[in-house]
């Protein structure tokens, strides 16, 4: 949730810290957009997991301008360079973004429910309080 909120260069900023010299870099910019993160995990997960399942549904970015999938325990398949297979127990972050937190929630789960792996799971309770706030201002 961090990560699409950032303006600047992340590049510029890592780059600056590595060499010393983080004071000769702008401020660090921010936009003011909403973002929340719904984990994918895999059956079992924080204990033993198994993995290699493949996932569907991770669509283009493009097709979808208001959410992103970060990639944790998942890397392209040995034999199937078109496939994405699970690797680890916190498999995949879907995030949404949108003015607003409740709208964001909506957009990470409207992300996450195209996702699918054997095995997978995610809280449904996520940013629910953006959901009352939300209803509470109507």
């Amino acid at each position: 949730v961090i990560m699409p909120r950032l303006v600047s260069d992340p590049v510029e900023i890592m780059l600056a810290c590595a060499t010393g010299s983080l004071d000769d870099v702008e401020p660090v910019r921010w936009s003011d957009t909403s973002c929340v993160a719904v984990v994918m995990v895999s059956r079992g997960y924080p204990g033993s997991y198994r993995t290699g399942f493949p996932i569907t549904g991770l669509d283009n970015d493009a097709d979808h301008p208001d959410s992103i999938v970060f990639h944790a325990g998942a890397q392209p398949s040995d034999s199937h360079a078109d496939t994405v297979v699970t690797t680890g127990g916190r498999v995949l972050a879907c995030v949404g973004m949108a003015d607003t937190a409740a709208q964001a929630r909506e957009r990470a789960y409207r992300r996450a429910e195209r996702i699918s792996f054997e095995g997978s799971y995610y809280r449904r309770d996520i940013a629910a309080e953006a959901d009352v706030a939300a209803s509470a201002s109507i």
